[in-house]
């Protein structure tokens, strides 16, 4: 491999090596905006130390590029680089380089408003030459010479990044838009703005030649190391050595490395897991993360490593060695591989579905209800481990089918979960398994086999006796706890299926559906008051209070109504309510510590018909 390196100024490797172009198989941008906060700090640091003694400025090491040489022989410029390490700097760099071409600009037309025309046309002059020496280079298009970017990104950021630096004001519609975006504002306001602000009584002359310093700071001080190599076939080998300023790619950046390295010979199949894997990578790198660990278990049975992620999912999912390039005769591999990267951008959407507690189904048959109990167990409940389970219910079984797992799912995480607090790992096996069962024999799948299995778990670790000393402890009201969302939860559910209970509890648990609760509008009613008046209180009500006994809900915010009443005074309100619970305490006579232990006794026999299987 021919390498050239070489300690060259920013200016003079804009000003020799263009065009630059961000290949394919690059992360988009992905600089944080500490790391930007590093690098505006580095330059006023050359800035203020040119400023205080022009003849001695201060030379800084931004370190390293590498670039892939191409001849292009039809082209103005006749080569083309391939960035292979450094573009998060240097689209950094270009930035910085288009928000000095804006502000000379802006300080032009400031000094043509104050008659100083001399300054404008100078500062005009500045806007171009920077402009046309290290922004843009000419290109022929349609035999015209034309201006382009001397730095291309790659085809998820290219067109947000040339709009920004030409002031179109793009909208950001994937992650690395908002990295590019906050950059953007960081270095005109942080950078440029501090600038020309320092001296708020200075002339437009004198921030004139301000900006020039910070010109020739990131022109003629700014210094990397950078090698090429005229070597195309070690492009996808350095990107995999080597990092962007120490920080290790993302699993997500390297598969879709190692699968269009794969696809090399195959620009028809490379071209479709390109348009993929820009999309998969389009949110940020910890949610990207969180879904190949889901589509992983969901076909593969089991979890993924903890380290090393993308290793794992390179020998299972796509089943090729790191380093390979398919050979051009095997184009059924190659739509293989294909296949599955476009599959996973699908089955991400479904996740991001789920995930934030949305039914995915475009058109559904579940009723308002039924899509409810998906965010219960997702959100309320926090039972992201059965996702993977979800996922191939989704994709390879019926709505209706996936209804039933989903509510089979909330009832049991409620009792063996929530409540019980027992061990995940005994379900995480049973919920993978069926996930590649689902998979493989979609038509054979039968829901009664889960069922059953989780029927075994319960049986064994959340027995009637356990669930039924741990509800009264778990659903004790504390203010401000986490504890209140799984009260209202409860009380709920208790609400939906106490007609079914009333009835003779026969079969599956039948809720009533006419009504859907939402929770964060819910409020939980003290049937003694929380905090009664001291002329009120009941003493041995006082250490109950608290008690799931002695808690009710109003469907809405309107608990002020009752409040802090004594139960005779409020038992017109429940009269009229809505709900079955609150009607039933209005036939007592009185509420005291015997009417207390009976609810409570009820509510305990209902949840345990309720959240069984």
């Amino acid at each position: 491999m021919g390498m050239q390196p070489e300690n060259t100024s920013l200016g003079d490797l804009f000003c020799r090596r263009i065009p630059f172009k961000v290949p394919k198989y690059q992360r988009a941008y992905d600089w944080e905006q500490e790391e930007v906060e590093d690098f505006v700090k580095d330059i006023l640091v050359l800035y203020n130390t040119r400023k205080s003694n022009p003849s001695k400025p201060k030379k800084h090491f931004f370190g390293g590029l590498v670039s892939i040489k191409q001849h292009l022989p039809n082209s103005y410029t006749g080569n083309l680089y391939d960035l292979v390490d450094g573009q998060q700097r240097l689209a950094t760099f270009t930035l910085t380089i288009a928000a000095l071409v804006k502000a000379f600009q802006s300080l032009a037309t400031e000094a043509e408003d104050e008659k100083d025309t001399e300054t404008s046309q100078t500062a005009q002059s500045y806007a171009s030459t920077t402009k046309e020496e290290y922004l843009e280079y000419k290109e022929v298009v349609n035999g015209q010479l034309q201006p382009r970017l001397r730095l291309t990104l790659s085809k998820a950021d290219h067109v947000f990044f040339e709009d920004l630096v030409n002031g179109r004001n793009p909208n950001s519609i994937r992650d690395s838009h908002k990295k590019l975006q906050v950059a953007w504002d960081f270095i005109n306001k942080k950078l440029i703005g501090q600038i020309l602000t320092e001296n708020p009584n200075c002339s437009v002359s004198e921030k004139l030649n301000q900006l020039l310093n910070l010109r020739k700071s990131v022109i003629e001080d700014c210094y990397v190391i950078y090698i090429v190599s005229e070597d195309k076939s070690e492009a996808y080998r350095l990107f995999a050595v080597l990092n962007d300023r120490g920080r290790e790619l993302s699993d997500g950046n390297k598969l879709r490395s190692d699968t269009l390295e794969f696809l090399e010979k195959h620009e028809r199949q490379q071209q479709l897991a390109e348009n993929s894997w820009d999309k998969i990578l389009s949110y940020p790198a910890s949610d990207v993360d969180q879904f190949f660990r889901n589509y992983y278990s969901s076909h593969q049975a089991k979890g993924a490593a903890k380290r090393n992620l993308s290793d794992t999912f390179r020998a299972d999912i796509f089943k090729f060695s790191q380093g390979i390039v398919l050979e051009s005769s095997d184009v059924q591999e190659a739509q293989r591989v294909a296949d599955i990267i476009s599959g996973m951008e699908q089955e991400q959407q479904v996740f991001i579905e789920i995930s934030e507690r949305r039914w995915p189904y475009q058109q559904p048959l579940a009723s308002d209800w039924q899509q409810e109990r998906l965010q219960r167990l997702i959100k309320v409940l926090r039972h992201t481990l059965c996702i993977p389970l979800l996922l191939s219910a989704y994709h390879c079984l019926s709505e209706n089918d996936f209804i039933d797992i989903v509510d089979i799912l909330e009832r049991f995480a409620f009792r063996y979960i929530t409540i019980v607090g027992a061990n995940a790992e005994r379900i995480s096996s049973i919920y993978y398994d069926h996930a590649k069962l689902i998979r493989q024999a979609p038509k054979a799948y039968k829901i009664s086999i889960l069922r059953n299995e989780l029927k075994t778990i319960q049986d064994n670790y959340a027995t009637d006796e356990n669930f039924e000393a741990l509800l009264v402890q778990k659903l004790s009201y504390q203010e401000n706890s986490s504890k209140k969302m799984i009260i209202r939860h409860f009380l709920t559910s208790i609400e939906d299926h106490i007609e079914w209970y009333s009835q003779g509890a026969n079969g599956k648990p039948r809720p009533h559906e006419m009504s859907v609760f939402d929770l964060s509008k819910v409020t939980i009613e003290h049937i003694y008051p929380n905090n009664a008046k001291s002329t009120l209180i009941i003493e041995e009500l006082e250490p109950l209070k608290n008690d799931i006994g002695n808690l009710s809900f109003w469907p809405g915010r309107n608990n002020n109504s009752a409040g802090n009443k004594p139960f005779s005074a409020k038992k017109s309100l429940y009269e009229q309510s809505n709900l079955k619970l609150n009607r039933e305490l209005a036939q007592l006579t009185n509420w005291n510590k015997q009417s207390l232990h009976e609810r409570r006794n009820k509510l305990l026999k209902i949840s345990k018909k309720i959240f069984t299987i």
